[in-house]
């Protein structure tokens, strides 16, 4: 059986995928099944056409495919939280359309875009 997960040295899913396992005590179990991938697509599409039985990916990202089923999510602790963070540059030359756009962010329109794709807007 083979387990696809990103490769940790430069995919932050694969990151986590180690944390997780890690800490659930599964890390010398999975190790010698897993298959590392150069992107979370690469390893949805893996899953996707059987090239491997099962992979780690963001659950925005399985959601998108109708060829895979989410079997488990990660408990609740056993990763650091995904945040994707938004910061206007001070070097933009665009600063009030940037200042427009995270205002935007911070919409219950916008968190009800977030949500439909299955993102949880951050607690102010």
């Amino acid at each position: 059986h083979k387990i696809a997960i990103g490769d940790p040295k430069s995919v932050p899913a694969g990151q986590y995928a180690e944390q997780i396992f890690k800490n659930l005590g599964y890390s010398d179990a999975v190790t010698p099944k897993t298959v590392y991938a150069n992107d979370v697509r690469a390893v949805l599409a893996w899953v996707e056409n059987g090239d491997a039985d099962c992979g780690l990916v963001y659950k925005t990202d399985a959601a998108i495919s109708d060829k895979i089923k989410i079997i488990a999510e990660a408990p609740e602790g056993s990763n650091k939280p995904i945040i994707y963070p938004v910061a206007i540059l001070k070097s933009s030359q665009n600063i009030d359309a940037a200042k427009s756009f995270v205002d935007f962010l911070q919409t219950p329109a916008a968190s009800a875009i977030f949500e439909k794709y299955g993102f949880t807007p951050a607690k102010k």
